[in-house]
């Protein structure tokens, strides 16, 4: 579930997900700890499958 407002911050939450991502488009990319908590939970989710 993605959520946006008028920033350039995008929030992604899943229902029963204790994390929820922000993340900030610069310029087409997000920033490097972003892109860390993005891999952190890829890994989550395919350690669970």
């Amino acid at each position: 579930m993605a959520y946006a407002d008028k920033s350039s911050h995008r929030v992604y939450a899943k229902p029963g997900e204790l994390w929820i991502l922000n993340f900030q488009n610069r310029k087409g990319l997000i920033a490097e700890y972003q892109a860390k908590q993005l891999i952190v939970m890829i890994d989550r989710y395919e350690e669970q499958a």
